[in-house]
């Protein structure tokens, strides 16, 4: 960790090392017993780690183990690093690569890791996987065959994997259980041993439903064994769908995802119905879509509803013309092929005109999935690049948006 910063070690009397707030507060005292036992019989194999001023940076099990032993000095590598996100992340690394940790402790620690690297490389906030290429004098970039390996900044997910030896998709997901779950459901998947797939499967669940899974598991309604079962449970006394009534006004961009309904399938994890009230494609088929003489709608659909996608976009009365992919972090379910994509179709009405060339984006998306049916928040950006200073209208909107005009129950 400190190959590239200038460091001495020397031995420190243990009462004058500073023992700060910690990242990591569940010490454990049998760790620290066994450790002691070991540094009597072989000695104390890794220094500790402090920063000029004596403040502990990493090591703190060694530390007391050591006192435990009766040691009045400790041996110590002294980092001259003055910047505290620097030291920081020296602590964030050297747990997660010492330590078994906890797969939501790992989340954790790897999201405050994502906020201090994002802070120390602000370019990389762009995405994870973002990487930033240099350009000449003129602004252009360039291109990366053309550019020294040693020239790039590399993503954050790329850093974290080289520099703590775990995989890439560990890392996305686990910070998306860090990022997602709420607190108090994180600690409780902790405490009741919740696996780490039923953890991302509740990473995807809006947050009050989050609760009510816990709530339901404490009670004594339903075990920890299998969440789909229980989110099952929890949705089943959902409210019907309520029926709101369309703008009055008229729009050139319509931007919809549909509640579709998915028939076959006994599984309850795979019953679209747990998840949120569906329309059949015949209902969905009867709206009344308040577009303008002249505009464009951007549609979602999954592969098995392309056919009734395409059904949609004429009896909404437009063309088809394109279509988008978004390409989601990990695999899905599916009968015939394990999907990790959907599709965003782009039809027009009349001649509403096409995007200037700077502003048409890269058909593929690449972007994480967070809760379920939840479509990258992107896309709004992309269609208001694409077309802006137009009317919008989302339909079947979970939330509100400057500029746009929501429709749906959720809202």
């Amino acid at each position: 960790m400190l190959d590239f910063y200038e460091s001495t070690i020397a031995k420190i009397v243990i009462d004058n090392i500073i023992v700060g707030k910690r990242l990591r507060n569940n010490f454990s005292q049998i760790k620290i017993d066994n450790l002691a036992e070991s540094i009597e019989k072989i000695g104390l194999l890794n220094p500790i780690t402090i920063n000029k001023n004596k403040t502990l940076i990493a090591g703190y099990h060694r530390l007391e183990a050591c006192k435990k032993l009766g040691w009045i000095e400790i041996p110590c590598v002294i980092t001259t690093i003055n910047n505290p996100l620097l030291l920081k992340l020296l602590e964030i690394d050297e747990n997660l690569i010492r330590y078994e940790l906890h797969f939501i402790e790992r989340g954790q620690h790897l999201k405050e890791r994502k906020k201090i690297y994002e802070e120390l490389n602000p370019e990389t906030k762009l995405g994870a996987d973002f990487k930033i290429y240099p350009r000449d004098s003129n602004g252009h970039i360039i291109k990366p065959r053309e550019v020294s390996t040693t020239l790039l900044v590399k993503s954050f997910v790329e850093d974290t994997a080289e520099k703590v030896g775990v995989s890439e998709s560990t890392i996305k997901q686990e910070i998306q259980i860090a990022e997602n779950i709420i607190p108090e459901v994180q600690e409780f998947i902790q405490k009741k041993e919740i696996s780490k797939t039923d953890a991302l499967k509740i990473a995807r669940m809006p947050k009050e439903d989050q609760i009510k899974i816990k709530e339901t598991i404490e009670s004594g309604k339903a075990d920890n064994k299998y969440i789909e079962n229980v989110y099952a449970k929890v949705k089943k006394e959902k409210k019907p769908r309520k029926i709101v009534e369309l703008p009055k006004d008229k729009y050139d961009i319509i931007y919809a995802d549909p509640a579709w309904k998915y028939e076959g399938g006994t599984d309850s994890s795979r019953i679209i119905e747990n998840q949120y009230p569906t329309m059949d494609t015949e209902d969905i088929c009867k709206i009344e879509v308040p577009s303008a003489k002249d505009a464009i709608l951007f549609l979602w659909v999954t592969s098995p509803k392309l056919e009734e996608g395409l059904q949609v976009v004429n009896m909404w009365g437009f063309e088809y013309k394109t279509s988008m992919v978004w390409v989601k972090d990990h695999i899905g379910m599916g009968y015939y092929a394990r999907g990790r994509h959907e599709f965003l179709l782009i039809a027009t009405k009349g001649s509403p005109g096409v995007p200037e060339p700077a502003d048409r984006p890269d058909s593929v998306i690449e972007a994480p999935r967070t809760e379920h049916s939840k479509k990258p928040e992107i896309v709004y950006d992309l269609i208001e690049k694409m077309y802006p200073n137009r009317k919008y209208l989302e339909l079947f909107a979970r939330n509100k948006r400057e500029k746009w005009q929501s429709w749906g129950d959720e809202v």
